[in-house]
């Protein structure tokens, strides 16, 4: 007859091995979880620049050709597209927001009857010199996180802001 006790068992039960994977994902969740953030705001960063350029290679076509150019701005299909001054022409290729990105509003923040549009559209002349009125966007993010990017009209310089009341008290503060 054999001694069983003598011999040790070699390897995990099943109820270890069911155990450790429970860790295991929990640990990868939390992982997950507290990546994510970090990874939503990365991706609105990386459409602020983009938006950024756009606006900026706007300025730059209009300079350097010393023609004047409209840039617009499809609420509906987040779409940016810069078009000739006088004409519908398509100057470039447009901008499309990545999937989940939208184009909440655009504001004037200058009393300028060149520009402007409806609650679907929205355009923005810009001069042979580079400069446009002073305009607010409200980018609206695929978790509901949202920028207000107000760029100033001469110097194209952009400021991000955090939330619509700042945007608000600039308003406030132009109509003064």
């Amino acid at each position: 007859m054999r001694n069983f006790s003598s011999h040790h068992a070699m390897g995990f039960s099943l109820i270890e091995l069911a155990a450790a994977l429970v860790v295991v994902a929990l640990v990868a969740g939390m992982a997950a979880l507290s990546l994510a953030g970090p990874y939503r705001a990365a991706r609105m960063e990386e459409v602020v620049d983009q938006i950024r350029g756009f606006d900026a290679a706007s300025r730059d076509y209009a300079q350097r050709w010393n023609r004047p150019v409209r840039i617009e701005f499809n609420l509906d299909d987040a779409v940016m597209r810069r078009l000739s001054g006088g004409e519908d022409k398509p100057l470039g290729t447009p901008l499309s927001l990545p999937r989940g990105f939208g184009l909440e509003r655009a504001v004037l923040l200058e009393d300028d009857d060149r520009g402007g549009g409806s609650a679907h559209e929205w355009v923005i002349p810009c001069s042979a010199r580079g400069w446009t009125p002073s305009y607010a966007l409200v980018v609206l993010g695929p978790s509901r996180d949202r920028k207000v990017l107000v760029f100033a009209g001469m110097t194209g310089q952009l400021t991000v802001l955090d939330h619509d009341k700042e945007l608000n008290d600039v308003l406030a503060t132009l109509q003064r």
